[in-house]
């Protein structure tokens, strides 16, 4: 009889914890813009599901080599995905996969836990390859944003 009633009392206590450790651990961590090859159809898939994906709205985005990325005074030479936080650090490559898992929250961010034990070096390896045929991947798009609307598009930064 009182196996059941304690097998009862951990089970609840296990939930308890699974909803606390949802609430602190996996909740989205950080935010900043995303700047992204406006140019690029793959690069532009990918904004789009970030959209989807960032229930928080914690992230904002731009094309790189539009007025933003001018005025953000990064010193970065990139070409695919730059992502500049909050707190000012500028992030590329594998870096910047990484901060965008962990600023998704929930299990993206056990993702970004996971893509943490990935060596850098290796990471920028791969991404690296992805990001020289990237434009291979998927078409031309035919201007600089994803087509967006209403609430989405107000967290773009479209000046040219």
């Amino acid at each position: 009889m009182q196996i059941p009633l304690i097998l009862t009392a951990v089970s609840l206590l296990l939930l308890i914890l699974l909803w606390w450790a949802a609430r602190t651990w996996l909740r989205p961590h950080g935010s900043g813009t995303v700047f992204y090859d406006g140019g690029c159809g793959f690069c532009q898939g990918w904004v789009r599901r970030l959209l989807t994906w960032d229930r928080a709205s914690v992230l904002r985005f731009a094309p790189l080599h539009g007025a933003a990325w001018r005025e953000s005074g990064a010193t970065v030479t990139a070409d695919s995905v730059v992502v500049i936080t909050d707190d000012g650090r500028t992030l590329i490559t594998w870096a910047a996969v990484r901060f965008l898992a962990g600023a998704l929250g929930g299990p993206w961010r056990v993702g970004g836990w996971l893509l943490a034990i990935v060596p850098r070096g290796l990471g920028d390896f791969f991404y690296d390859r992805i990001a020289a045929v990237r434009h291979r991947l998927a078409k031309k798009p035919t201007g600089n944003c994803p087509l967006l609307t209403g609430e989405a598009r107000k967290r773009f930064d479209l000046r040219a």
